[in-house]
């Protein structure tokens, strides 16, 4: 009995010759460095990938490409499937983004091209490297497809080994590979009749365990984690293409039967899933990785058990397979598991799997879906599917989707580009809340329900909530209004109009957009709603008919997105806790007037949570009015004031601007600290104001100090050098030019540079999220120019005894 594919295509790997080459795959008798889940981020998920591309480059054969050069069936299992382990490999590599025109693959695709395959694992392994080429390989995609509908046995329900359409086996493995190939074809144009997907479907419903879970055959032997990911990957198809309508309807669901067998089979992966071994099997934990990115993927899951399937199977690969080297940032693969010269040797077809794991997993997310208890958030369970199935066609890029438990914290959603919700129900704990604030009598400060907290907390780091009113009423749409205008109470819905770049940033839509509604801070949207239109229905069917509503959503990506510039998978969205206390704290005002002070709320902490000052120094945010920072003792050591548009400074917060930088003789002990002026978003006139304020209170020239400490870094402790810096792509667009010189801006007060200016964004940088038409610094810049000025302002008002020669500027890569 073998459930791996690759066991029916086992190789034994011969002698291994390498000449001229660095030797990547090695035994290591040193202890290696271990790297946990959560440890990992994407520069360690990139160095794997990168390790095993050119490992498995290194185990390619000049004529038998990835295939054992004799095959030997009492080794390699079923002679039917020669080329199984190149298309396999092939795959893989094109998976890690691998060019099919690069000489080291391109043979190997021709070879398949030209081979005649007579197995079902290797004709669906190659029907999917044709799905991952251009169209003029779409021939090649149909015979395959035509060869494995050929090989298809009503009776059984699937396949044999070879092309035998009267077969009885059974053969859950089969199974899973020939629909997800079948699959590949449909996504292509290709028709499969439905009797394919039924007998599939039924074949598995039939054979399902009482625990949920499935088995190789559907007998008596237990459930195992490769075959209940085979079941549920197979379900989850047959959901797409079997039963969208059903759902169309609201109210509407799957079969009873198909919704038992998918929930069984879920719970059952949560309450067994292990990245370590294959559950209720000794063997085949690679393919069964492979099993699990599918059904996360396909389901839009991040956890199985509340743990990230990707994080914790990835650090097992990586822990298997590879020696990480902290200190050149690379990665080797071992010649045998996790270097131990006594363990088994990896096998070509281990690596595959764990590429494809790999490369599959890392792909951006473009689409959390919001799943909440309290109310209907999933009408239409394929609508994120279909639509981020969309995107990545559009982008001409890997995407995916996953779902976003309202429970969780909000930080963890920033890791795609739109939180999207769908309902036809109102949003629970916003009616209660609006009444109780307009209650006659109440006062202070009603404090939000934590559900609506955590919306607030996201949209304030960064985030972007896209809302569709589903089927008629308008019961959902009225309560994200007055969700929206309960969390900003100073902001105003507004209809968006035809300019938008939800209507044009890069599909043009000129017939008949969806009518969509938004909330703004002034520097970006915050609520995208579509009121009335129902796109939900339109993705979950995939209704081309209505393409504007695919191309408008497509807008809305590449605006949340930056033009299709999405975090890596396992970008960090949390900031740790500093690890000792520091010697020093000094107090960061964030001033406030009446106007738009505080377009991004989160932005001042974030940075100063994340603030890396070791053990001397931190940072207290607080928050002041501008007029009165006389009040504040002792003076606060940096001071920033931000804004959107124009401002008339009154007379108070002038005369408290020049106290601040010009305090009279003997009315403080200690120098004054910098004030900055920032225009958030970097669109408005805010700092252009605040520069014809300064002038006229000091009468002294604005200039660049691009030569000063606060961009050079030098004789700043712990500064960076910004003499180059790196600007967000709406910002070259605006400048004209590719520029990398810094464009801070500053007056000398007492011989110092001691009031900046800057007129690009800063604030939205500090959150660092992707959003379109920010004219500023790229995130990592923005950080690392706020922290030259911090640490200058520290310098400037420290005690005499404090200031120390300081060691060269820092610089990071960009």
């Amino acid at each position: 009995m073998r459930h791996d594919p690759a066991a029916i295509l086992r190789p034994r790997l011969a002698g291994l010759v390498v000449v001229g080459v660095t030797l990547l795959v090695r035994s290591v008798l040193a202890t290696p460095v271990t790297l946990g889940p959560a440890d990992l981020d994407d520069t360690h998920i990139e160095a794997a990938i990168t390790s095993i591309v050119e490992a498995l480059y290194v185990r390619k054969h000049a004529r038998h490409y990835w295939d054992p050069p004799s095959w030997d069936p009492t080794v390699h299992g079923s002679r039917f499937q020669r080329g199984g382990y190149t298309a396999m490999t092939v795959l893989a590599m094109l998976y890690a983004g691998q060019s099919y025109q690069d000489p080291r693959l391109a043979d190997a695709i021709a070879h398949l091209e030209g081979l005649p395959m007579e197995g079902t694992y290797a004709v669906a392994f190659r029907l999917h490297v044709w799905a991952k080429l251009p169209p003029s390989f779409q021939p090649r995609l149909e015979q395959d497809a035509q060869w494995l509908l050929d090989g298809f046995s009503p009776r059984a329900a699937g396949w044999a080994y070879e092309q035998r359409p009267a077969t009885t086996r059974k053969d859950n493995s089969i199974r899973q590979y020939g629909a997800l190939a079948l699959w590949e074809a449909a996504k292509r144009g290709i028709e499969i009749p439905d009797s394919v997907w039924r007998r599939l479907e039924h074949a598995f419903l039939e054979c399902q365990q009482p625990d949920g879970g499935w088995n190789y055959k559907g007998d008596e032997q237990p459930s195992t984690g490769s075959m209940t990911t085979a079941g549920l990957a197979t379900l989850f198809i047959t959901q797409d293409l079997l039963h969208a309508e059903r759902s169309r309807k609201l109210g509407g669901d799957l079969p009873p039967p198909v919704r038992a067998a998918m929930d069984g089979g879920l719970a059952w992966m949560n309450q067994h899933f292990s990245p370590q071994e294959n559950p209720g099997s000794l063997r085949d934990l690679y393919y069964y990785l492979y099993g699990v990115e599918r059904v996360g993927l396909a389901g839009g899951h991040t956890r199985f058990g509340g743990r990230d399937w990707f994080r914790e199977g990835a650090a097992e690969l990586i822990r298997r397979l590879c020696e990480w080297d902290p200190d050149a940032g690379t990665m080797t693969v071992y010649d045998r598991v996790a270097g131990d010269g006594r363990a088994a040797r990896i096998r070509t077809h281990h690596l595959a799997y764990a590429l494809m794991f790999l490369s599959r997993g890392r792909v951006p997310v473009a689409v959390n879906k919001l799943h909440a208890k309290d109310f209907a958030t999933d009408n239409r369970p394929r609508d994120a599917a279909n639509l981020t199935r969309w995107l990545t066609e559009a982008t001409e890029r890997e995407l995916s989707w996953q779902i976003a438990d309202a429970s969780e914290p909000p930080e963890s959603w920033l890791d795609a580009p739109l939180l999207y919700v769908a309902s036809n129900e109102p949003w629970p704990g916003v009616r209660d809340y609006v009444r109780e604030t307009r209650r006659e009598g109440a006062t202070g400060v009603t404090p939000l329900p934590a559900s609506l907290r955590r919306i607030r907390r996201y949209l304030d780091l960064g985030g972007l909530l896209v809302a569709v009113h589903e089927g008629g009423g308008s019961g959902f749409a009225e309560s994200v209004r007055a969700l929206g205008s309960a969390l900003y109470p100073s902001r105003e819905w507004r209809r968006l109009p035809a300019d938008h770049p939800a209507y044009q940033l890069h599909h043009p839509i000129t017939r008949r957009p969806p009518p969509l509604e938004a909330l703004s801070n002034g520097v970006r949207e915050l609520i995208i709603l579509a009121p009335r239109g129902d796109l939900s229905a339109t993705f979950q069917m995939r209704d081309e008919r209505r393409q504007v509503a695919f191309e408008t959503m497509g807008n809305l990506y590449l605006y949340a997105s930056e033009m299709d510039r999405p975090h890596p998978r396992l970008k960090r969205t949390t900031i740790p806790p500093p690890l000792r206390s520091a010697r020093r704290t000094i107090t960061l005002v964030q001033a406030s007037y009446d106007g738009h002070w505080n377009a991004e709320p989160a932005a001042l902490q974030r940075f100063a949570d994340g603030f890396d000052g070791g053990d001397e120094l931190a940072i207290r945010v607080i928050t002041h009015p501008l007029s009165a920072l006389g009040e504040i003792e002792p003076a606060p050591t940096l001071v920033v004031v931000s804004g959107v548009s124009t401002h008339a400074f009154t007379a108070a917060e002038r005369q408290a601007v020049r106290r601040f930088l010009a305090p009279p003789a003997g009315s403080t002990t200690r120098p004054p600290g910098i004030m900055l002026f920032e225009t958030a978003g970097g669109r408005g006139d805010f700092t252009a104001a605040a520069e014809t304020m300064a002038a006229e209170l000091f009468n002294a020239p604005i200039r660049s100090v691009r030569r000063e400490p606060v961009v050079t870094g030098s004789t700043i402790d712990g500064g960076f050098d910004l003499t180059r810096v790196e600007y967000r792509p709406f910002a070259l667009e605006v400048f004209g030019a590719r520029e990398t010189t810094p464009r801070l801006r500053g007056m000398d007060v007492g011989g110092l540079p001691r009031l900046l200016f800057s007129r690009e964004d800063l604030s939205h940088g500090l959150l660092d999220q992707p959003t379109w038409g920010i004219s500023g610094y790229a995130a990592g810049d923005a950080r690392r120019l706020l922290s030259n000025i911090v640490r200058a302002a520290a310098d400037l008002t420290a005690a005499p005894e404090r200031v120390r020669q300081t060691p060269p500027p820092r610089s990071e890569p960009k």
